[in-house]
């Protein structure tokens, strides 16, 4: 884990520019950051960060010029 819940904007950008050629995973929890969350997980999470990080126009644009397609665990396997 290379950065769990610390994830911004520029690091996401950094590791879509740094993706191999094939299948990667992003492990990420984005999120709204809300008393239920921070009664049940005490680490600190920077979910809005994190949300933030990949609703950004600029992450979003990167992604279609680098042409990743996006999928969900289930994707993987045509689910």
């Amino acid at each position: 884990m290379l950065a769990g819940g610390n994830l911004n904007e520029l690091f996401v950008k950094n590791i879509i520019l740094a993706l191999p050629e094939g299948t990667s995973e992003i492990m990420t929890h984005p999120g709204l950051k809300t008393a239920e969350l921070a009664a049940k997980f005490r680490w600190d999470y920077h979910w809005e960060d994190e949300l933030e990080a990949f609703l950004s126009a600029e992450n979003k644009n990167l992604l279609k010029q680098q042409n990743v397609a996006l999928t969900d665990f289930g994707g993987l396997f045509g689910k």
